[in-house]
């Protein structure tokens, strides 16, 4: 069963770039940024979800996510999404959302950006 992983920064969820709802499957990896407002960015990367609406096989373009989350907070931020993907029974995995004040963990604060390519 595939799980999936959501993202909502708030704001009604009435534009496209207000929430997200990934296919783990598309997910790459974490990054990490600096300079959103006196905490540490990170960064979610996934494989374009619409690359195969689009036929573009450009590698370099990624659908991102930005989770801002507690200085000092990375690892225990990457496992508690690793964990949830991992061994979580739910296939509906709600990382943040900002919309209904619900986070998979109490470090992640925010969703700064949600960029996806088209």
């Amino acid at each position: 069963m595939e799980k999936y992983l959501y993202f909502s920064k708030g704001g009604g969820n009435d534009d496209p770039a207000d929430a997200l709802c990934m296919p783990v499957s598309k997910f790459r990896g974490f990054g990490i940024t600096t300079g959103v407002t006196d905490a540490v960015s990170l960064t979610l990367t996934f494989d374009r979800l619409f690359e195969s609406l689009t036929r573009d096989t450009n590698d370099e373009d990624f659908d991102n996510v930005d989770l801002v989350i507690a200085t000092g907070s990375i690892k225990s931020v990457c496992r508690a999404i690793t964990e949830a993907i991992n061994f979580g029974k739910d296939p509906f995995i709600s990382v943040a959302d900002v919309e209904n004040s619900e986070f998979l963990d109490a470090n992640i604060t925010g969703v700064a950006s949600i960029n996806i390519v088209r």
